[in-house]
């Protein structure tokens, strides 16, 4: 992951409201292994619990991390299953917001889009209760 990638990774984050828990599953001389689940409001209203992870970070003998490893555990859930009825809702209700977020069925990782998929998810989940 570029460090470009993993700051829009954390833009995202704090814009759909994320959270995260973790701990050292394993420590070795030269590499430390974390696990922990994450997760945010925009898969929360989707109805996604927490998703896990684990990262395997290898240090060279200079102590900097020389290797990283990440894997999320999504496990039986598909988040294109997930959003399916948030989008089918919006392309009915929310046109015009939708083809702003989701250009030709593809999600952008950006804080602000984060920010509106959550206000979008709110209004789908308001309608639902209605």
């Amino acid at each position: 992951m570029t460090m470009e990638q993993l700051a829009q990774a954390l833009e995202w984050d704090a814009g759909a409201n994320g959270r995260l828990d973790w701990h050292i599953a394993e420590e070795a001389p030269s590499s430390v292994t974390i696990e922990g689940s994450e997760g945010n409001e925009f898969l929360d209203l989707l109805g996604i619990e927490s998703l896990g992870f684990r990262s395997v970070y290898t240090v060279g003998m200079s102590g900097l991390i020389s290797h990283q490893l990440h894997e999320v555990s999504w496990g039986a859930v598909s988040l294109a299953d997930a959003m399916a009825p948030l989008v089918a809702w919006a392309t009915e209700n929310e046109a015009g917001e939708l083809d702003e977020i989701y250009r030709g069925g593809q999600m952008s990782y950006s804080g602000p889009m984060a920010v509106r998929w959550v206000q979008l998810a709110r209004r789908w989940k308001s309608a639902a209760a209605s």
